[in-house]
């Protein structure tokens, strides 16, 4: 929930008409924009603060600001993104690159066994289609040595 009841003590003055414009147009090209402007502001031209200890509390409070903490030491040696935990990052990708290795080669073993199985199934084949073959030749013989006692 938010907090804005304090807005009248910090001298909510209504809206100039630059406001009222900027606030239109946020609404129009991105409603989140407007909205951000309204609630700006319906509490006195600051952020509001969120109701309940936790948000009081919690790393987004004022004094001991995670956020700030983050910016403040990110300015004053240039901003570089998330490749400054690069030190953090190294035992994340140790580990990547066993598990693809580990997987690669669980993936080669598959593959062996899938071509093994194949080999398995080709000598199958063709085991069952000699037999079949044996037994038709078989079969013909008896044939051809009936036929040739009448």
């Amino acid at each position: 929930m938010v907090n804005c009841s304090s807005a009248t003590d910090r001298g909510f003055r209504g809206f100039q008409p630059v406001e009222l414009v900027a606030m239109i147009l946020g609404f129009v090209f991105f409603w989140p924009i407007g909205l951000a402007i309204l609630v700006f502001k319906l509490c006195g031209g600051q952020f509001p603060q969120f109701a309940g200890t936790g948000w009081q509390d919690g790393p987004w409070a004022g004094g001991s600001s995670w956020a700030r903490n983050f910016w403040g030491s990110q300015a004053s040696s240039g901003w570089q993104g998330w490749s400054s935990s690069r030190g953090s990052n190294e035992a994340f990708e140790e580990y990547k690159r066993s598990t693809l290795e580990r997987l690669e080669a669980e993936r080669r073993k598959l593959a062996e066994e899938e071509r093994a199985f194949a080999d398995f199934l080709r000598e199958l084949r063709r085991a069952r289609d000699r037999e079949e073959f044996d037994r038709f030749m078989q079969s013909r013989r008896q044939q051809g040595s009936g036929q040739a006692g009448v």
